[in-house]
């Protein structure tokens, strides 16, 4: 499924120019095999990170509530089908819900020349991811593969993918955590992404927090989960369903 312009230009750019400054001050990483330094690098970008500047960090559950409560007004037996762990019991908006991110997601990844990811799924409920730079303008190639069917991941790497998206900057694309996917290779240029997977649960006492005002946040929750306090928007939702 795609959603257009879930990020506008002014935040994309804020998001690379933050991701580019942190790289500029880490030293390059290095394969501990081969020594070469790695096209692919993976930045942490959630609210209670240090790795980015805190305008940064709190965009990033800005984005996932623009995400969710779109997917919550516009595809609602959609988001039954996604969480259904929820039981049909959701709250009046979805970001209300406690989060279980996939190790430290949300992050940046920024592909150089070269830079790939290989064929694999999230096993979360749901995944986004929303390329910040411009195809065939900041970088060519790269682009996300995705496979139906169940392959394993040798199997998908050897097969012809089903479906490779290339779209805008800022357009959000979602799919399930089962779903085989992979980042194709940069060939020029370099290629940012915001992505994240995750599960939604109810809050319980372990993981409720107090109400928030927007842009603050009392530290994270047990386990990874946190409440997202931030106020979502309405963008326009376009596309198919993969």
């Amino acid at each position: 499924m795609l959603l257009d312009d879930l990020i506008n230009a002014a935040e994309c750019a804020m998001l690379i120019a933050a991701t580019d400054a942190w790289c500029d001050l880490i030293p390059d990483s290095v394969n501990d095999e081969t020594g070469e330094k790695m096209e692919l690098r993976r930045i942490e970008c959630h609210p209670d990170g240090i790795n980015l500047n805190g305008e940064s960090h709190a965009l990033a559950f800005t984005i996932l509530s623009r995400a969710l409560w779109n997917l919550q007004h516009m595809k609602p037996d959609l988001v039954k089908k996604i969480f259904p762990e929820c039981g049909g019991r959701f709250p009046e908006h979805l970001a209300d819900m406690s989060i279980k991110f996939s190790w430290n997601e949300p992050y940046i990844n920024r592909y150089t020349a070269g830079g790939a990811f290989k064929p694999h799924t999230d096993g979360e409920a749901l995944s986004i991811l929303v390329p910040l730079s411009r195809p065939d303008v900041d970088f060519r190639g790269g682009g996300t593969a995705f496979w139906s069917g169940k392959l394993e991941p040798d199997v998908a790497s050897v097969t012809p993918p089903s479906l490779v998206l290339r779209p805008a900057a800022g357009t959000a694309i979602f799919w399930r955590g089962h779903i085989m996917h992979a980042g194709l290779a940069v060939t020029e240029g370099v290629r940012h992404i915001f992505v994240a997977s995750f599960t939604l649960r109810h809050q319980t006492e372990s993981t409720r927090q107090p109400p928030l005002a927007p842009g603050f946040t009392s530290g994270p929750a047990p386990s990874r989960q946190r409440r997202n306090p931030f106020l979502a928007e309405t963008v326009r939702m376009d596309g198919a369903t993969i």
